[in-house]
């Protein structure tokens, strides 16, 4: 029975680290991906049909 216990506790902490490990590496992955070190949203006000020149222009100052 401890027998049983013991390897139910070792199978859980496992499990757990396998998925913690998973995620941190995910994680690292998009921090240092290629889109996570150029912002691409900074510029999507510019597809937006709505917006004047000078709302840009405006929206370009405030970026800065």
């Amino acid at each position: 029975m401890k027998l049983q216990i013991i390897l139910l506790i070792s199978a859980f902490i496992l499990l757990l680290s396998i998925s913690h490990t998973e995620a941190f590496l995910g994680f690292l992955k998009n921090l240092f991906g290629k889109r996570a070190l150029r912002d691409l949203n900074k510029y999507d006000y510019m597809s937006d049909p709505s917006f004047s020149a000078e709302d840009i222009k405006a929206l370009r100052e405030l970026f800065r």
